[in-house]
């Protein structure tokens, strides 16, 4: 320990390879990686094989990152607090972080650094939007352990439940308008629409109808109930549709088309 500790302070602490410096060759690898992409059928071998010369080329241009595999658990924890920081996010989190970097790459950062900063690179927007949401709703991280969620699918996995946990506190009376914001933020800033679970229309027609506060509570409950029991792909029934509109005058129609379109 005493060894991995002196390599430590070696290579960090006296800035012989400084951290920020290996968040500038994310250009390079990403310049690379789009030669590559451009006309190739056996992409994903390439970018293996491409991740791997990336790595030599980085040992070879400066011999102390080997010193990265050497320490790489100390230097994950050092990676995690960076990024707290960078993001003026409360240290507290660094455990909620911490079990998503787990999810999406499993091991791999335990063994290799350069693997860790390639897939930050590649998914820092969605990380940062998981790690929102565990905080707003920190059950989530408990129900997602249980559920025994695959690697890769905890994004979609939490952005669908945090919109189930806001349905079901309008249909028991709690607070959730808060919680819709942070839901809206989000949306505001997605990377792939693909990516939105069936519920979350559902929501934002819950949402729009509180608002103008034409239909009943009772009928808002009944509205979800409906949702949550539909098909997937139909995140609008007509059953929904028709409970709307039969609950609404005339003259406010109008508005809800907006909702529906």
């Amino acid at each position: 320990m005493e060894k991995v500790v002196h390599i430590w302070k070696q290579s960090f602490i006296d800035k012989i390879v400084n951290i920020d410096y290996l968040l500038e060759l994310r250009r390079y690898y990403l310049e690379e990686l789009d030669i590559l992409t451009q006309d190739s059928e056996n992409i994903k071998e390439l970018i293996e094989d491409h991740i791997e010369d990336f790595r030599n080329s980085l040992i070879f241009i400066h011999p102390n990152f080997d010193n990265l595999q050497k320490c790489s658990e100390l230097y994950y924890n050092e990676f995690i607090r960076i990024i707290l920081s960078t993001y003026s996010i409360k240290l507290a989190s660094k455990g909620k972080l911490d079990f998503i970097f787990r999810y999406l790459i499993g091991d791999k950062f335990a063994d290799d650094p350069f693997i860790l900063h390639i897939y930050w690179w590649k998914y820092a927007t969605e990380i940062l939007i998981q790690l929102k949401l565990v905080e707003t709703f920190p059950d989530l991280i408990t129900k997602a352990q249980n559920d025994f969620i695959v690697y890769g699918k905890l994004y979609q996995y939490l952005f669908k439940e945090s919109i189930n946990s806001i349905l079901q506190n309008i249909c028991d009376g709690k607070l959730w308008k808060q919680d819709m914001n942070v839901i809206l933020s989000i949306y505001d800033c997605r990377i792939d629409d693909s990516k939105n679970p069936s519920n979350l229309h559902l929501l934002f027609l819950c949402n729009d109808l509180l608002k103008i506060g034409l239909i009943p509570l009772e009928k808002i409950k009944e509205i979800i109930n409906l949702g949550k029991s539909a098909k997937k792909q139909e995140f609008i029934t007509t059953e929904i549709i028709n409970l709307v509109f039969n609950n609404l005058d005339n003259n406010n129609n109008k508005y809800i088309f907006t909702t529906f379109f």
